[in-house]
């Protein structure tokens, strides 16, 4: 579904400057259709207002999975406050997506790191490297080792690499998984670009010059 251009023109005004640059992308991604779903990590309760604002101005269903609502009971007693707990901000445009978490149960907000990856949209093959190697931390180490490797026989170019940043889960360090990775990075950069051209806007641009900073020759 196409998002009217002034909402596409006005992005930046309604996304807050406090948002960092890879939340930035994958919310617009999302808006664009070249993502399911976004997940945004611990926002404080300020920028989680911010969020809940932009969902509403782009018709975005949400479900956030930390501290909400009134002080209850436990809180008075306690002296606590459970609205300033930290959890994730899970959107989408699909309301329904948000079945493939509720039926899962993991350490992930409460949530399976399988169930978190496909309501994100990753490809099945890199949720299962994550799930299966995320405590021994770095995880993406082994898969830059392999990206350098294709760099050096050739394979890929230096400038490649830039497109992993448009795709924000780390391939399995096979060549195959790197080479789709950067083929779908490259095909939301291209889209991105499109989007500008049809609208005669500059709103990805921006944030292509601010994901990057410094352009692709």
């Amino acid at each position: 579904m196409d998002v009217p251009k002034d909402r596409l023109e006005k992005f930046h005004e309604k996304v807050g400057q406090s948002t960092v640059i890879d939340e930035e992308v994958a919310l617009y991604l999302l808006l664009i259709d070249e993502r399911p779903g976004v997940l945004v990590m611990d926002p404080d309760l300020d920028d989680r207002k911010k969020l809940k604002n932009f969902c509403r101005e782009y018709d975005l269903n949400y479900h956030y999975t930390g501290g909400e609502g009134e002080r209850g009971l436990k809180d008075k007693i306690l002296r606590t406050d459970s609205r300033l707990f930290k959890g994730g901000f899970f959107i989408a445009k699909d309301e329904k997506r948000f079945e493939m978490l509720k039926s899962s149960e993991g350490r992930f907000y409460g949530f399976s790191d399988e169930a978190v990856g496909k309501f994100l949209g990753y490809p099945e093959d890199d949720i299962k490297y994550f799930s299966g190697n995320v405590t021994d931390g770095h995880i993406e180490n082994p898969t830059k080792e392999k990206a350098d490797e294709l760099r050096s026989q050739g394979k890929i170019k230096e400038k490649d690499l830039k497109f992993l940043e448009l795709v924000d889960y780390v391939p399995r360090p096979e060549e195959e998984n790197i080479l789709k990775a950067i083929n779908t990075g490259k095909n939301r950069h291209e889209k991105i670009k499109k989007i500008d051209e049809k609208y005669e806007i500059n709103t990805g641009e921006e944030i292509l010059r601010k994901l990057f900073r410094s352009p692709l020759n």
